[in-house]
């Protein structure tokens, strides 16, 4: 595909907003939208976050931690602090909304359907986009839209071609990572998953670490059926895919806690495990100690302290995966 046919030429559509105090600065280009949102107050504040009809957005984060209630429509889906990078994947719904308490940045993309066959994008067709609940760490997007807020914010700046450049290198990132795509093929004759296969499961993985995942759901993205998706899985990469995520929801606990002020339950919870009590027992058992002390030996926040909390939470994992 030549470079000319996946550069934009048209110019940018730029408007900026600004009333009580929340800065809106939206960018249309090629059926793409991006609107930059910035929160000065300190007081509570109500966002307006669906971009027109489109039929999924994301929602990322910017700045520091902020409390922030979600909703859909007239449905309240969740209420936390969103750190940096933290995102939120969903479909539009009239008069979705965000209330922030003080100051915020993020940055929300809006796509339509017909970005799911975009034949410009390198990716396989998809059907859908996965809906990633509010708290997933993204930090590609987040440094994509990093450099797009500072780009928009140059007065004067309209470069068609940077701007494009950034904005489908978000939307293959977003295909990859939250796509559910159509294809099948076959798996590899010594008995391995395809490439795309190991791929696509890995990303599944890293982007719905905090949420239940059915082996099934990974045995449809392959295009097979769950006995031989586990058989060829393991065959892959030398673990089960239960012993695989378990390995995935560790590594991101733990650079939770050497990276965040974040108490013990809520690393555990955005890890993926069902309660407290459940991530100190698999974390014992498999680097043999504590997570409080694992952290204040390796932690990379100097000073910071964790409160240690319990959750009657059941367990996050499928039966069926243990």
């Amino acid at each position: 595909m030549k470079y000319d046919s996946i550069v934009s030429h048209q110019q940018p559509g730029i408007t900026h907003e600004h009333a009580g105090g929340v800065s809106q600065t939206r960018l249309e280009l090629d059926g793409l939208v991006a609107i930059h949102v910035r929160c000065d107050g300190e007081r509570r504040t109500e966002i307006s976050i669906a971009p027109d009809d489109r039929t999924y957005f994301l929602w990322i984060n910017l700045g520091a931690s902020s409390n922030v209630r979600l909703w859909l429509g007239s449905k309240q889906v969740d209420s936390r602090a969103m750190t940096l990078y933290s995102s939120w994947v969903a479909r539009s719904a009239h008069n979705s909304s965000l209330e922030v308490e003080g100051q915020f940045e993020a940055m929300v993309l809006g796509l339509s359907a017909e970005h799911l066959d975009d034949p410009t994008v390198p990716t396989p067709p998809l059907t859908e986009f996965y809906c990633i609940r509010p708290g997933n760490v993204d930090a590609v997007t987040g440094h994509l839209c990093s450099c797009l807020a500072i780009a928009l914010g140059t007065p004067g700046f309209k470069n068609p071609h940077f701007l494009n450049t950034v904005m489908r290198a978000m939307l293959v990132h977003f295909n990859v990572r939250y796509g559910r795509h159509n294809s099948v093929g076959a798996s590899d004759a010594r008995g391995r998953l395809a490439g795309w296969q190991e791929s696509r499961v890995k990303e599944l993985m890293a982007a719905r670490i905090d949420t239940k995942i059915s082996l099934q759901t990974f045995a449809d993205e392959c295009g097979l059926s769950v006995s031989h998706f586990s058989y060829l899985f393991k065959r892959t990469t030398g673990l089960s895919p239960y012993r695989y995520l378990l390995n995935v929801r560790l590594m991101r606990a733990r650079d939770l806690m050497q990276k965040t002020p974040l108490t013990l339950l809520e690393i555990a919870l955005s890890a993926g495990f069902g309660s407290q009590i459940q991530f100190n027992r698999i974390f014992v058992k498999t680097y043999g100690v504590s997570p409080g002390t694992w952290r204040r030996e390796n932690s990379l926040a100097k000073g910071q302290s964790a409160v240690v909390h319990s959750s009657g939470r059941e367990n996050a994992l499928p039966r069926s995966w243990q």
